[in-house]
């Protein structure tokens, strides 16, 4: 009852003093007014327009709004520090040029997120209460991105999480987004090709020992097993892994009719010959690094009819390629991780071009708006390409 009096009372008494103002008697004075017999002034007798240009001379320039600060949890110390820091690299490059452009600027928060949960909560905290970040971005192992997940949502802040490779990450609550990398899309939908369109039901994986390679494997077996196949072997190998003699040996006794091999290019090249040596005649499943021009050059003959993925349309910035050429001793890994880190800071910061309020809902908002349109724009059919005589060309299948 008092919010609605509040609300009658309030306009009423604008009006009243609006019409006693202007009902007020105009009294005739011969005596001129004070302001006219000050010394300077002038024959003018609108004396107000001086007032009003006085006071616009007078006020301050508007300060330009302070910039969106994001928080990147990433590992900066121990053995998984060289992945984080080639992730924070990419999220730089996007938020220079993002500042570059327009009269809103984004500043980065970084914080070590290491590979332990007590350590990633106490930086998630950090993060939320004494940088008092809108967003969090990461972080790129699956057990710290899920504690970051579960503190960001019961503290009411958005995390996106473009690296992390548990599925149900989604579900912890509305502040967490998690956008799957399009790679284990792709793997997923390589196993849908060789079981429903080319009837191959005995498959073999072929993996590097990390991170991205073990999400990968994972990907591809799942699908292929929930469509009828049956994994006959899966391995995985060290980076750095020259000789594949042995595991070749194990292929050709396993004999697949698919083999997945996510491998980047200095691991295929070392693999071909060995395959072609123990004679594993076997539709070959590879990563998007079989059509690079070293892979098509040195092994392009043994990987004759390879299938690959093809590249994702939205081309690497140039000044993020400018800083992978500045890190020579980056493994490929870390390469995708820096395009990783670019991609899930231009996510957020699509989103705070989209709402004019810098907050946590606001941003929370723009950004399950984006991940609708994003789910939209996946429904079309995925492209593979395939290789033919030394170079890749469009897959086409009955």
């Amino acid at each position: 009852m008092r919010f609605s009096t509040y609300l009658v009372v309030v306009p009423l008494a604008c009006l009243a003093c609006t019409k006693l103002t202007l009902s007020r008697p105009k009294v005739a004075d011969p005596a001129p007014p004070a302001v006219a017999s000050a010394p300077g002034a002038g024959a003018n007798p609108i004396a107000p327009a001086s007032v009003v240009v006085t006071g616009v001379e007078d006020a301050a320039p508007a300060a330009p709004p302070p910039p969106a600060r994001f928080g990147v949890l990433v590992p900066l110390s121990g053995r998984y520090a060289p992945y984080g820091k080639a992730y924070l690299d990419g999220a730089h490059v996007a938020a220079d040029e993002f500042n570059a452009r327009g009269p809103r600027r984004v500043e980065l928060v970084a914080a070590d997120a290491k590979s332990e949960p007590l350590a990633t909560l106490a930086a998630t905290r950090r993060l939320v209460d004494q940088e008092n970040v809108v967003a969090l971005l990461g972080s790129v192992l699956t057990v710290p991105t899920t504690i970051a997940a579960l503190e960001a949502n019961c503290r009411g802040v958005p995390l996106v999480s473009n690296v992390a490779t548990e599925d149900e990450l989604g579900s912890i609550g509305p502040y967490v987004i998690h956008a799957v990398p399009s790679r284990r899309v792709a793997a997923r939908d390589m196993a849908s090709l060789a079981v429903l369109q080319m009837r191959r039901f005995r498959g073999a994986i072929l993996y590097p020992e990390d991170g991205d390679g073990r999400a990968l494997a994972l990907a591809f077996a799942e699908r292929f097993a929930a469509l009828g196949g049956e994994i006959l072997l899966s391995e995985s190998y060290a980076t750095g892994t020259a000789d594949f003699t042995a595991v070749a040996k194990r292929l050709a006794d396993a004999r697949p009719d698919a083999l997945y091999v996510p491998a980047d290019a200095d691991a295929l090249v070392m693999l071909a010959p060995a395959l072609a040596f123990h004679g594993v005649s076997t539709q070959i499943f590879a990563s998007e690094d079989a059509g690079s021009e070293r892979v098509l050059h040195d092994a392009g003959l043994d990987f004759e009819g390879a299938i690959l993925p093809a590249p994702d349309t939205e081309a690497t910035p140039a000044a993020l390629t400018a800083r992978g050429a500045a890190h020579a001793r980056r493994s490929p890994t870390e390469e995708r991780l820096a395009a990783a880190g670019y991609a899930g800071t231009r996510r957020l910061l699509d989103a705070l071009a989209q709402t004019s309020h810098t907050d946590r809902d606001a941003m929370q908002q723009a950004l399950l708006d984006r991940l609708a349109a994003d789910s939209l724009g996946t429904q079309s059919r995925r492209r593979f390409l395939v290789v033919r005589g030394g170079h890749t060309e469009p897959l086409s299948l009955p």
